[in-house]
């Protein structure tokens, strides 16, 4: 075994053996002092509850629109108004779209119809 070798394992055991009852007695302390945190955050928290109603209102509305006419409700023609999700949906469904495999699928389908035409 190398010279350094032994010379650092042994500082790394001294250090270890110095340090662990330092660590062992401040253990329980810190436990304590954790539950005690919590403990007070538990009450903030039981403190700050503050209740209150829910508006119902305009999900009533469009559970409504909904229900009298649910294509115009669930497809505005204004793309403004449309969600981030729908709009996220639509570009995944383009971008999919152009890829080379449903291009020449498309390709094929158009020549295939002029064919016929």
């Amino acid at each position: 075994m190398n010279v350094v070798a032994i010379i650092l394992a042994g500082g790394g055991i001294l250090l270890l053996a110095f340090a662990w009852p330092a660590w062992w007695r401040g253990r329980p302390r810190r436990f304590a002092e954790e539950q005690e945190r919590l403990r007070r955050f538990a009450e903030e928290q039981e403190r700050h509850w503050d209740s209150s109603p829910i508006d119902v209102t305009p999900v009533a509305q469009r559970l409504e629109r909904v229900r009298a006419d649910y294509v115009t409700a669930i497809h505005p023609l204004d793309k403004a108004r449309r969600s981030f999700h729908e709009q996220l949906l639509d570009a995944a469904r383009q971008a999919v779209s152009n890829l080379s495999y449903f291009r020449r699928r498309r390709r094929k389908a158009d020549e295939s119809a002029r064919r016929t035409a």
